[in-house]
C-alpha cells in the first residue's frame, strides 16, 4: 500500500476529530499505519493526542502493531501471540476466549477457562497486559459460554488478584511461549531475590500461588 498525501491527511484530521469529540482513553491501531509514508503523521497525531490527554488530566494509551512506533512512544501490541522474555516496555497480547474466530459465528472451539488463566499469567510474568476479546451476537448480547469464562477468569482473579494487579516482573519470565509468534526483546538485570506484588515483598522471587 502507498497511500497518498490527501488520504494521509484525511486521516489524521478524522482521527484528531475522533480524539476531540470523544476524547478516548486508547486509540487501537492495527495493521496498516507501519509504512514509512505514516511516519511523519503518526507522529504529530501521538503528539496531539498525548497533549489533549494532558490538557484533560487523565492517562491515555495508543496501541500499535509491529514497527510503527519507537519503543516506549506507545504500546506494543502482538495479537495471540507473546514474548520469549520479559520486555523493558509494557506490550499487550490480544487474544480471544474463542480459537476459531474474533465474532459471533456457529460452532466456535472454545479455550478453557484453565488455558485464559495460563495466558493471563505469562503475560503479565512478561510485563505485559492481556486484552481479552468475546464476539457478540448480532443482538448485542454476549453467548453463555462467553459470559461463563469471562465469569469463571473473574473468580480466579478474586482469590489470587494480587499476583496480577500492581504486580511487576521478577528476573525472568519463566514458562514456554505460548505461540509462535515470539517477541525476542528481553529485560537484562539481575534477580534481586524478591518480586513486589501489589507493594508487598515475596521472598525468594516467588510469585503467590
Amino acid at each position: 500500500m502507498n497511500p497518498t498525501e490527501r488520504f494521509l491527511e484525511d486521516w489524521l484530521l478524522r482521527t484528531v476529530e475522533i480524539i476531540d469529540s470523544y476524547r478516548p482513553q486508547i486509540l487501537y491501531f492495527d495493521t496498516g499505519i507501519e509504512e514509512p509514508s505514516f511516519e511523519p503523521y503518526i507522529r504529530r497525531l501521538a503528539a496531539y493526542y498525548y497533549n489533549r490527554a494532558a490538557e484533560w488530566g487523565r492517562g491515555v494509551v495508543i496501541n500499535y502493531k509491529w514497527d510503527s512506533f519507537r519503543p516506549g512512544s506507545a504500546v506494543l501490541d502482538i495479537e495471540r501471540g507473546t514474548m520469549g522474555g520479559i520486555r523493558p516496555d509494557v506490550w499487550q497480547n490480544d487474544t480471544s476466549v474463542s480459537r476459531t474466530s474474533w465474532s459471533w459465528v456457529e460452532g466456535h472451539d472454545y479455550k478453557d477457562a484453565s488455558e485464559l488463566v495460563q495466558e493471563l499469567v505469562d503475560v503479565v510474568a512478561k510485563n505485559g497486559n492481556l486484552l481479552l476479546n468475546v464476539g457478540p451476537r448480532p443482538d448485542g448480547t454476549i453467548p453463555e459460554e462467553e459470559a461463563a469464562l469471562l465469569e469463571a477468569v473473574g473468580d480466579w482473579l478474586a482469590v489470587h488478584g494480587e499476583a496480577i494487579y500492581g504486580s511487576s516482573p521478577w528476573c525472568a519470565g519463566a514458562g514456554r511461549p505460548l505461540s509462535r509468534r515470539v517477541g525476542r526483546r528481553a529485560l537484562p538485570g539481575r534477580c534481586r531475590g524478591v518480586v513486589r506484588t501489589a507493594g508487598r515483598r515475596h521472598p525468594g522471587g516467588a510469585r503467590p500461588p
